[in-house]
């Protein structure tokens, strides 16, 4: 239970007040019309001090009475006496006056008080009524107020306690506007502070008897109290600037409050009725109560460890469960109960490491401090922040996870790392407020959705990653560390950006939309789009911005960019003006487009950019843009301004096509520059190129430049003048028709040197064709130094007027293929030569020959190619390469395994017939009847042929399979005869790239063969013949002319083949040399291509070739397992007829020649290695790579087999 005031105590001295307050009024009248000084005697009869005779004018004093020395030294007063005051002179003896007058008699002062001058102490012991009024003060007397009934020590008016030592047993009382002032009072009973008096800057010591109470408006003042039992404020009184140090009870009641008190509690203190803690320091050490509809108003409030400050019993001064603190800190317990607190109004930045708890409890924070939680805190009603920053560095901080966290105006400061993302709801008020990630190596994520019309400040050298779908409204600063996107669109596309200098926003390669960008920091694009400016607004940003991402300017306002940009995607300009702010602003690399209706300024300084296009308008000032660096082709309608230049690099193709005014230079230094619409300024061409239909103010073409007019065939006209310096170029484009390009000058054109370079469309050209190329009003002086064109078979020349230059095309003497008189020809290999010469036969009119008398030396050549039908030779190679497959096949078969002749020893335990086997062990093998094998191969190939200069480089992919049969005709154990029978399909689709050409050749085969062995010796052989047919698709593509052929041809393939071994056997290890010899007809039957006028006509044809194979070969068994590795190892030389071939010619009609494929290897190496299991007795299966590597061709295969014996 809580203490309180006594109210018959307080009913009894406010009485008392009032009488004696009425007296002294009518007292003080008399006293100041008739007041009498007088001195004490120096030997009084007696020492009563209310007898006159003991007075030096024989009557009490009504004005001051003075002591000197005297023989009576102990005073006593039982009347009624009121005086001004007592004055002790100097050299006084010490006194003591004891006061026995009660009331209503007292001992009174109304004038100075006292006053000791005696340099001794003069003692007052109040057994009575002892009365300070007026302005009158205690001075330095010491004084005690004894335990006595109706004893009281009273302080009235301006009266006050001066410096005083006051020993209170009983009741002390200070009323009016009285005051304590610096007096020493130990209060061991009742001291009371009525109306509006004070305890001045006085030292109480409240001890463990003592009751202090503060009423009405009275207040502490600045004294300095140590309570140790009750001290009480009530009424509307304040503790003001007072310490206190509670070791018992503190209470303010009714309205009364801390005030500017320094308080510490190491016992109870309470605020009950409506209450407030002021701007009070309070530290509690021990229990901190708030009850009733109490406050702790703009306290500053430290709770140590082991302490609690409960809010849980008041319900704030409105009943509506909202109280107030200027602030919380310490490791003490915080008991919200259900009430909401806010803290923070004194601006003090604390920490709070004790327990918040609270059913429904919440935590509002305002003002401009940091409130760091480092507490496990359970309070479940949410905490808003609407001031300052909360610091927290784990998600307890906040209390329970039930209650979400607001901000309205202040700051979530997350420290350390390992508080990464609220899992509690998160609100966005309409303040807004921010987050503070302070670690450096903390990426914070808020994945909550951020409205309304708040503001997002985002502070600390951390990150901070937005992953939802944001939509505020209110600005966006970046002021440290990183604002980092985790989403399309989690930047709020209305609001404003601005990233101070040294912070970051981070788009992480995601688009964003902000509504506009400020500030001096850094925008990390990654490959994301920024688009900023939506809000019309004008704003400067002189940071930089990185990235393969681009940037979008949209809205009316200007966008300055006055920092360093290095980003290299696309920057667009869609509605109002991108400016620059300082040279190098823009990015050199991007690609820019102006949207018709934007702009594009400058700033009159020097930028540079990747490309430009749209329709928009460049405002160059006194700049030069310099466009072109990333090398794309790009076109701009728009118009180009100022006094400043352009500079086209890089090269891509720049085509202006709009009106464009600028008076600076122009400069080409790479690419091209295409204009097709009115260019004011002068042109000078260094390295690159000049085009277009369009009119410039004139060119200046200097060594290394091109000057191509048109976009095809067209005209440049120049309002100024030409001029042409030596290592210029003039590109003319021409056709048969006698149409060409042509430079149109108003004023004069120089040529110092240069080359007219011709380039000639296709066509049916003239034996003589004349092309006007330049023409000039102020006439032409000099002339090129010489002409050149890219018709391998037309001759250009050039002739000069005054005021124009003409080019001729002659007819010259050069052929197609070296078929002729000795005259220069342009084919270049044997292929090309043979149907260069066919197709110079076919004569003007047909469409392949037009089209190579109007084609460059490297396009003739590429024709010729085309048109040779090699392919059909290649068709060849491939049946040849597919015999390899099939003859291995067989040749397989017959040889065996090196170590299962009669005899030998082989592995016991099959996994098919003995499945309960122990391990296996050697064994002599079993005679059991293998007379008939059925087996069978899969096969699939992949080979390759380099080209050799003449024919180009083939791609082959061979499957397929072969299935055989055959029996022992003999058997008498060191010797036997086999024979047997095979037949089996394969199909090779392949490529020859080079010459557009693909082909199928589908086969079956038939095969017999036999196989010998005679102690360690074999000999095997066979007869094969395959039948199959190659389906062939080319196509012919030369300048204008193009067309697809097709065709199909048998292709039969007859072989025979021999292989002669002898066998080394050990106990688990065979080897066997041996040689094979293959010998090969090709048979191709003619054919008729279908297509247009390039179809050949491909006539039979038949080749012989043979192979030799030396070798090893050698088998193992791999364990005790019926396992055994094989592997071959040869040299394979080919003879005969090695270079595939095909005789073709025009199906219109000419005299066929031979086309040749890459000639089969004379020398390979030739391998297989395979692994073998004997399922059983009567089968095996195996898996074998082999492969044929020569000079050029390298063909792979993967084979797999098995047999059955039976």
């Amino acid at each position: 239970m809580a203490l309180g005031y006594s109210d018959s105590r307080l009913r009894r001295t406010s009485l008392r007040f009032l009488l004696l307050t009425g007296t002294a009024l009518s007292l003080g009248a008399v006293t100041s019309a008739q007041a009498q000084d007088a001195t004490w005697l120096a030997a009084p009869g007696t020492n009563e001090f209310s007898t006159g005779t003991n007075w030096s004018t024989n009557t009490v004093p009504s004005g001051t009475g003075f002591f000197d020395t005297s023989t009576v030294l102990g005073i006593t007063n039982s009347g009624n006496t009121s005086l001004g005051g007592i004055t002790f002179n100097a050299g006084a003896s010490s006194f003591t006056i004891t006061n026995t007058a009660t009331f209503p008699n007292a001992l009174t002062f109304t004038g100075a008080g006292i006053v000791n001058n005696s340099g001794v102490a003069q003692t007052f012991i109040n057994q009575g009524q002892l009365d300070f009024r007026g302005s009158s003060s205690a001075g330095n007397a010491f004084i005690t107020n004894t335990n006595n009934a109706s004893v009281e020590l009273a302080f009235y008016d301006t009266a006050t306690a001066g410096n005083a030592t006051i020993t209170n047993n009983r009741d002390l009382v200070f009323v009016g506007s009285s005051t304590a002032g610096n007096a020493t009072i130990t209060n061991n009973a009742n001291t009371y502070f009525y109306f509006s008096s004070t305890a001045g800057n006085a030292q109480i010591t409240n001890t463990a008897t003592g009751v202090m109470l503060f009423q009405d408006t009275s207040n502490a003042g600045t004294a300095t109290f140590t309570n140790g039992n009750r001290l009480e404020f009530l009424g509307t009184s304040s503790a003001a600037n007072a310490t206190i140090t509670n070791n018992h009870y503190l209470a303010f009641f009714t309205a009364s409050t801390a005030g500017n008190a320094t308080i510490t509690n190491t016992n109870l203190a309470e605020f009950r009725d409506n209450s407030t803690g002021g701007n009070a320091v309070i530290t509690n050490n021990n229990t901190l109560s708030f009850l009733h509809n109490s406050t702790g108003g703009n306290a500053t409030l430290l709770t140590n460890a082991g302490a609690t400050t409960s809010f849980a019993g008041s319900t704030g001064p409105n009943g509506d469960g909202k109280l107030s603190i200027g602030s919380i800190a310490g490791a003490g317990a915080y008991v919200l109960g259900g009430n909401e607190l806010t803290a923070g109004s004194n601006n003090a930045s604390t920490e709070v490491s004790g327990v918040i708890s609270g059913v429904g409890g919440s935590l509002v924070k305002t003002g401009a401090g940091t409130l760091t939680l480092s507490g496990s805190n359970t309070y479940s009603g949410g905490t808003t922040i609407a001031g300052g920053t909360v610091s927290v560095s784990a998600e307890a901080n906040l209390g329970d996870v039930s209650g979400a966290l607001t901000l309205n105006g202040g700051v979530l400061q997350v420290t350390g790392t390992m508080l990464t993302q609220l899992a509690r709801s998160l609100n966005f008020g309409a303040n807004g407020g921010g987050f503070d990630i302070a670690a450096a190596g903390n990426t914070f994520t808020v994945a909550q959705s951020l409205t309304g019309p708040g503001s997002l400040s985002k502070l600390g050298a951390g990150t901070l990653l937005l992953t939802g779908a944001n939509s505020y409204t209110g600005a966006t600063t970046v002021a440290g560390g990183t604002l980092r996107a985790g989403s399309a669109g989690a930047f709020s596309s209305a609001s404003t950006f601005t990233v101070q200098s040294g912070a970051t926003l981070d788009l992480a390669g995601l688009n964003q939309t902000v509504g506009s960008l400020a500030g001096a920091g850094t925008i990390t694009l990654g490959a994301g789009t920024l688009t900023t400016g939506a809000n019309g607004g004008s704003t400067t940003f002189s940071g930089t911005i990185g990235g393969t991402g681009g940037l979008t300017k949209t809205g009316g306002g200007t966008f300055t960019l006055a920092g360093v940009s290095s980003y290299s995607g696309a920057t667009t300009v869609a509605e109002g003006m991108l400016r620059a702010g300082n040279a190098g602003a823009f990015s050199s690399t991007s690609a820019f487009t102006i949207a018709g209706g934007a702009m594009l300024g400058l700033g009159g300084f020097n930028q540079t950019i990747g490309s430009l296009a749209g329709a928009g308008a460049i405002d160059l000032g006194t700049g030069t843009l310099t466009t072109g660096a990333n090398g794309a082709s790009t076109s701009f309608s728009g118009s180009i301004g100022g006094t400043g230049g352009l500079v086209k690099n890089g090269a891509g193709t720049f085509t202006l096509t709009g009106v464009n005014n600028y008076t600076g230079a122009t400069t080409v230094n790479a690419g091209k520059l295409v204009v097709n619409g009115a260019l004011a300024s002068t042109v000078t061409v260094n390295g690159g190129s000049l085009g277009g239909s369009g009119t410039v103010g004139g060119i200046v073409a200097s060594a290394g430049s091109t000057i191509a007019p048109g976009n095809s065939i067209g005209t440049l006209t120049v309002n100024g003048n030409i001029s042409f310096a030596a290592g210029s170029i003039y590109q003319v484009e021409v056709n048969a028709a006698g149409q060409g390009d042509r430079i149109d000058v108003l004023g004069m054109a120089t040529l110092s040197g240069g080359t007219v370079q011709v380039l000639a469309e296709n066509g049916n050209y003239a034996a003589a064709t004349r092309y006007t190329i330049l023409t000039a009003g102020g006439g032409v002086t000099g002339q090129f130094s010489g002409v050149t064109s890219n018709l391998a078979f037309l001759t250009p020349t050039l002739s000069y007027g005054a005021q124009n230059v003409t080019l001729t095309l002659v007819r010259n003497e050069q052929s197609f293929g070296p078929e002729g008189s000795g005259r220069p020809y342009i084919a270049a290999t044997r292929n090309q030569g043979f149907i260069a010469n066919a197709a110079e036969r076919l004569g003007v009119g047909n469409p392949i020959y037009d089209n190579l008398i109007s084609a460059t030396a490297a396009e003739a050549r590429a024709g010729f190619d085309l048109l040779s039908g090699e392919a059909h030779a290649q068709g060849v190679s491939v049946a040849i390469g597919e015999s390899r497959l099939v003859r291995e096949a067989v040749l397989g078969r017959l040889r065996g395994s090196l170590l299962t002749l009669p005899g030998e020893s082989v592995a016991a335990g099959f996994s098919a017939d003995l499945p309960t086997a122990k391990a296996p062990v050697l064994m002599p093998a079993p005679r059991f009847d293998d007379r008939f094998t059925i087996w069978g191969e899969a096969v699939g190939a992949h080979a390759n042929t380099d080209a050799d200069g003449n024919a180009a480089s083939l791609s082959r992919r061979t499957g397929g399979a072969i299935l055989g049969a055959d029996m022992k005709l003999y058997d008498s154990g060191a010797s036997s005869l086999r024979v047997g029978v095979a037949g089996g399909y394969t199909r090779s689709d392949f490529d020859v790239d080079a010459r557009l050409s693909s082909g199928r050749l589908e086969s079956g085969h038939a095969l017999i063969y036999a196989g010998a062995r005679f102690g360690g010796w074999r000999l095997d052989g066979g007869l094969g013949y395959s039948f199959g047919e190659t389906s062939l698709t080319r196509q012919v593509r030369i300048r204008g002319f193009g067309d697809t052929l097709r065709s199909e041809r048998d292709t039969d393939l007859l072989q025979a083949f021999a292989e002669l071994g002898y066998a080394f056997r050990f106990e688990r290890f065979a080897i066997e040399p041996f040689a094979q010899l293959a010998l090969l007809r090709v048979s191709s039957s003619s054919s008729f291509e279908r297509g247009g006028p390039a179809a050949l006509q491909v006539l039979s044809g038949e080749q012989n070739l043979g192979f030799t194979t030396l070798g090893l070969r050698a088998e193992a068994q791999l364990g005790a397992m019926p396992l055994f590795a094989r592997g071959l190892l040869g040299w394979r030389y080919g003879f005969g007829e090695l270079t595939p071939q095909a005789t073709t010619g025009f199906v219109a009609g000419t005299t066929p020649a031979r086309v040749f494929a890459t000639q089969i290897d004379r020398n390979a190496l030739v391998a297989e290695a395979g692994l073998d299991w004997r399922v059983s007795k009567a089968t095996t299966v195996g898996l074998a790579y082999s492969a044929a590597i020569g000079e050029r061709t390298r063909d792979h295969a993967l084979k797999g087999r098995f047999e059955v014996r039976f």
